[in-house]
């Protein structure tokens, strides 16, 4: 029964470690994606230049 409790208490562990570097990795894109987002918002370009690239 100890090692059973022990295995479980390991799984949380594990589950809540991967949620949490997965949480991170998904509040990382998202910050760099709002950060690109608002950079690009800033400058000044035409409606229709926004969605073509321009070289």
């Amino acid at each position: 029964m100890q090692t059973f409790r022990e295995a479980l208490l390991s799984l949380v562990v594990l589950i809540v470690v991967a949620v949490t570097v997965l949480g991170g990795i998904f509040l990382a894109i998202g910050e760099t994606g709002g950060a690109i987002s608002q950079l690009s918002s800033r400058t000044p370009t035409p409606r229709g230049a926004t969605l073509t690239p321009t070289f």
